[in-house]
Parts: C-alpha cells; sequence; structure tokens
C-alpha cells in the first residue's frame, strides 16, 4: 500500500499512530508500507487509513474532474460545438477505454476520436496576403489541383505539414 505521508501529516494523530506501528521514523513523501507492516496495526487504526485513503482519493478525483471540465472548456474555446452529442461520445470514449474524467483522458478522447467524429465548429477563412482564398481544411483532390502555390502552402501549413500526393494507380504508376 503506498501513503503520501506529506499528506497524512495534516492528521497529525493517525500520521503518529501509523508511523509509530509500522516502526518508521518521520516520514514524507509517498512510501509503500508492506502487507506485514500494515497487518502490525490495529484494526481502529487500519479502518481510519482506509477512510483517510478513500477521503484523499475522493477529493483527488473531484479536482481531476474540475481540471477535466476546465480542459473541455479550453476545446470548446477553439472550436469544440459544445453539444450533448460531442459530451456523450467524449464520455463514452473515457469510459469505454477505463478511465476517469481528468486532463489526459478528455486529451486522449479529443485526440482519439479525432475531427472526424466530434462537431467543430467551422473555422471562418480569411484570404491570403496575396487576395486568394483559403481552401477548406476539407479540400477535396480536385481542388487541390486547381489551386495556386501560395493556396497550397498556405493549406499545407494549416493541416499539419501533411502534402497531398497523387495516388499511384493505373496512370501514375512506373514498371520500373
Amino acid at each position: 500500500m503506498i501513503i503520501n505521508f506529506s499528506a497524512l501529516a495534516t492528521n497529525p494523530e493517525l500520521y503518529k499512530i501509523v508511523t509509530d506501528g509500522v516502526g518508521l521514523g518521520f516520514l514524507t513523501g509517498e512510501q509503500e508500507i508492506q502487507p506485514i507492516q500494515y497487518a502490525g496495526l490495529s484494526s481502529a487504526t487500519r479502518d481510519q487509513l482506509v477512510a483517510w485513503l478513500k477521503q484523499q482519493h475522493a477529493a483527488a478525483t473531484a479536482a481531476d474532474t474540475v481540471k477535466a471540465r476546465e480542459r473541455a472548456e479550453e476545446y470548446v474555446r477553439i472550436g469544440l460545438v459544445d453539444s450533448q452529442e460531442n459530451a456523450d461520445k467524449i464520455s463514452r470514449y473515457i469510459k469505454e477505454n477505463g478511465n476517469y474524467f481528468s486532463v489526459a483522458s478528455i486529451d486522449a478522447a479529443v485526440h482519439g476520436l479525432g475531427r472526424a467524429n466530434l462537431d467543430w465548429k467551422e473555422e471562418p477563412l480569411e484570404p491570403l496576403p496575396n487576395g486568394e482564398p483559403r481552401l477548406p481544411i476539407e479540400s477535396s483532390e480536385a481542388v487541390l489541383r486547381k489551386a495556386s502555390i501560395a493556396q497550397l502552402k498556405d493549406f499545407r501549413d494549416r493541416n499539419g505539414g501533411i502534402q497531398h500526393r497523387r495516388p499511384l494507380g493505373s496512370f501514375s504508376s512506373s514498371i520500373f
């Protein structure tokens, strides 16, 4: 059993009983108590310790949930649609992957589900500095073939450096 003795020190009575009971002096940080040491504690002390650990876990989970909600709000600010459908998809993803609500689980859900499975607001496309219109991220290959070099460079930069190349097929294959 791992115990954060720095946090346990906020309950001085229980801290003293546990440190004396396991035969260790002044402890800080996270320390592991071996099963034999745990068994050496009185049943009342074990019950108090378990209740304290549950309280600490509940407080940490509540704090993680608040931070997860804040992270979800950050995604809404950058374009994720604030809808029950998106919330259900993210919740389902987190539950299916055995996680609880935390910043890391929200990030994993949004990235795991991706843009295709979540609803995002359309990004406002301002024209390029040369006056040409910007290409939408969902542009087809036909639109990309007709685009100017400036439009393609801007598209590539906004699309994470992905370059759309003509797929190899019957018209573009090589026998060598």
